[in-house]
């Protein structure tokens, strides 16, 4: 699908080397359908059709979400991810459609033949042509005490009740030290509790715990270190913990970090996404796809995507503990900026570091209504704060257009 705005702009538009290679790949058979989008299209399409017989011109009507107007699609994701560079996906856990996804900061498609040179200059540190939705890495902060937990569970699925850590702040393992968010001090949690926190003292002594072996099947089960059900362009996330490590300070090291989220190459938000909508829709993931329908011409359906399944990630009882713990989230913990919303929401926030001296990542993932899920979404906030303070009222004015709009 190809865009020119008008009769003048395809003028110049039919010279560029992606419209000749593209008919060139239709008149080879190497391409099934060739579309061009407009604004005035009554002229543009008689005039391809009249020079071009051989061209199918189709539209590709896209999953979105429809807030004031239908033609601005994530047009309220892109007004509050404007500040920082974020991306932002919203899909729906039960069908995979994906409603909205968005990268900051973006380009304008109708002048990359004059920004070119701009755009892919060593200079240009904003990296535009890449869709951090899906190609950005980022560490996952505390969004990964999901799997944490999960691991703890099931490793310990009739006395977890009993876990109880006193939190001073800190947690002191040998030569290392983990510190909680600006040192805070928890006191006495509870393993629900520690997860609403996000209290890392609790979290590196479950770390330390748990089986490395069967904590990495549990990442691999979850779709890290693998490919993911997505056909466009998107980077693999990768689980670095290595638990056959003959060297215990390094094997100590990666339990620590990994436990908390700091993986070697991190996620992408569509990983934590579809990690997230499996929950929501009860363990199984269903393949994420943002083209609803083709139309030709003539306004008719030429083809339909539909649902798929892609499988189960998890067992019902496992999504159920997990719903609940992020329910927590937001109850009583990290997640405040969700309270008193017309919805529930089960999530949980993160702020990764990554980098000495920079202020950490903002991550918010998660589903509501949280007992009957619509949407699945994920915020990330390129150094911007903590998940709670940021990504989570980002998340927060996203939902609620959207919940105001087409309701529970």
């Amino acid at each position: 699908l190809m865009h020119a705005q008008n009769v003048e702009k395809f003028e110049k538009f039919k010279k560029c080397h992606a419209y000749e290679t593209a008919l060139k790949f239709k008149e080879e058979g190497k391409i099934r359908h060739f579309g061009i989008s407009f604004h005035d299209r009554a002229e543009v399409l008689d005039q391809i059709l009249t020079e071009y017989p051989q061209v199918e011109v189709v539209q590709l009507q896209f999953n979105y979400i429809d807030y004031d107007d239908p033609a601005v699609q994530s047009g309220k994701c892109y007004e509050v991810c404007r500040k920082h560079g974020k991306p932002v996906i919203v899909m729906e856990p039960d069908t995979g459609k994906i409603l909205t996804m968005v990268s900051q900061p973006n380009f304008n498609a109708n002048l990359v033949d004059e920004r070119w040179a701009e755009l892919i200059s060593p200079d240009n540190t904003k990296a535009q042509l890449v869709n951090r939705a899906t190609q950005g890495l980022y560490p996952p902060g505390s969004t990964f005490k999901m799997l944490t937990v999960l691991e703890y569970m099931k490793e310990n699925p009739n006395t977890w009740q009993d876990y109880v850590y006193n939190c001073n702040g800190s947690y002191q393992n040998g030569d290392y030290t983990i510190k909680c968010y600006h040192g805070t001090a928890h006191g006495a949690q509870n393993l629900i509790q520690a997860f609403a926190n996000s209290c890392n003292g609790a979290f590196a002594e479950i770390g330390m715990q748990i089986n490395s072996e069967k904590f990495r099947a549990l990442a691999n089960q979850m779709l890290f270190n693998s490919e993911l059900p997505y056909t466009l362009p998107y980077n693999q996330s990768t689980f670095s913990l290595d638990g056959s490590s003959d060297d215990s300070l390094v094997s100590q090291d990666q339990t620590l970090s990994t436990a908390l989220g700091g993986l070697t190459k991190g996620v992408s938000n569509l990983e934590l996404t579809n990690a997230f909508a499996a929950i929501a829709n009860g363990g199984t993931l269903m393949k994420p796809y943002m083209i609803d329908h083709v139309e030709n011409v003539g306004g008719q359906t030429v083809k339909k995507f539909l649902p798929s399944a892609y499988g189960t990630l998890m067992s019902a009882n496992d999504a159920q503990f997990l719903t609940h713990l992020m329910s927590q989230v937001v109850e009583i913990g990290t997640g405040s900026a969700m309270r008193g919303a017309s919805y529930t929401v089960a999530g949980k926030t993160g702020s990764a570091e990554f980098e000495t001296g920079k202020e950490t990542h903002s991550w918010f993932v998660g589903f509501a209504p949280a007992d009957k899920p619509k949407v699945a979404i994920c915020v990330l906030a390129e150094e911007s704060g903590s998940g709670g303070a940021v990504a989570a009222p980002i998340a927060r004015q996203v939902l609620d257009r959207y919940f105001a709009k087409y309701g529970q």
